[in-house]
């Protein structure tokens, strides 16, 4: 279970001695949502600008601690998924 966190500033200060971080930047209708997990704890914000100080500033930190960026996801047992020989 994740925790959703409302305040960057609290994540940041989590985060800083967490060395495992991931983030996803997605395009939604509203604008642009950013979701970043450390441990037990997530925050998820959707900006309306690409130029949002806030948004540059969680991309900043998650690069800076070299968090993984996630690109979207797909079950494990499908991962490596098996096609069946034309012969």
């Amino acid at each position: 279970m994740v925790n959703i966190v409302k305040n960057w500033n609290q994540m940041e200060e989590y985060a800083e001695y967490c060395r495992v971080g991931q983030y996803q930047m997605l395009e939604t209708l509203d604008g642009i949502e950013i979701r970043v997990l450390v441990g037990r704890f997530g925050y998820i914000k959707t900006f309306k600008d690409s130029k949002d100080p806030l948004l540059n500033r969680i991309l900043e930190f998650c690069s800076r601690n070299d968090f993984v960026e996630v690109l979207g996801n797909i079950p494990e047992e499908q991962f490596f998924k098996t096609f069946a020989s034309g012969a």
